[in-house]
């Protein structure tokens, strides 16, 4: 087998160029600019992914946002459950206080016995009703009358939803 060898010329080749040929080119020449790659694909998925994100994230913040509420609706419903309860238990309560057979071991235990016999006074109606337009509590002592104390029981039971 032959070894080949490589001939390196030392004096460089002349170009010979027709100027018709030159001119022709340069009348085809389209300018040269600098083209920046399509990336409209990529562009499009970025967009996309960023709306989906956005839209991810406004979901996750009306959940919070949704088991906040729900939990303040929870805490006043379980609030106003332990009212009822309260309010049920108090008027039981009540009720037993002033039951006649409570007032009577009452009154026994601090020493009174029943009346032999009852008498009634009569008071004069004009009396009464300037006392009711004064607005003068019974006794003087500043407690409530008993209609106001009855107008509070029915402003009570309106706002528990029953009727007095």
């Amino acid at each position: 087998m032959a070894q080949a060898t490589r001939v390196h010329r030392t004096t460089p080749r002349a170009m010979v160029k027709h100027p018709e040929a030159v001119a022709a080119a340069e009348e085809r020449r389209v300018p040269l600019a600098v083209v920046r790659p399509q990336r409209r694909a990529a562009n499009v998925v970025m967009v996309i992914g960023l709306v989906l994100f956005l839209l991810m994230l406004g979901s996750a913040a009306l959940q919070t946002q949704l088991f906040h509420r729900q939990v303040t609706i929870d805490t006043l419903d379980r609030k106003i459950r332990e009212a009822h309860e309260q309010y049920d238990t108090m008027r039981r309560r009540r009720a037993e206080l002033r039951s006649p057979g409570h007032l009577v071991e009452a009154a026994a235990a601090q020493g009174m016995t029943p009346a032999l016999r009852t008498t009634f006074v009569a008071i004069d109606p004009d009396i009464i009703a300037l006392l009711q337009r004064s607005g003068a509590t019974d006794g003087g002592t500043g407690e409530p009358t008993v209609a106001e104390e009855f107008a509070k029981y029915a402003w009570v039971k309106a706002q528990a939803g029953g009727s007095p």
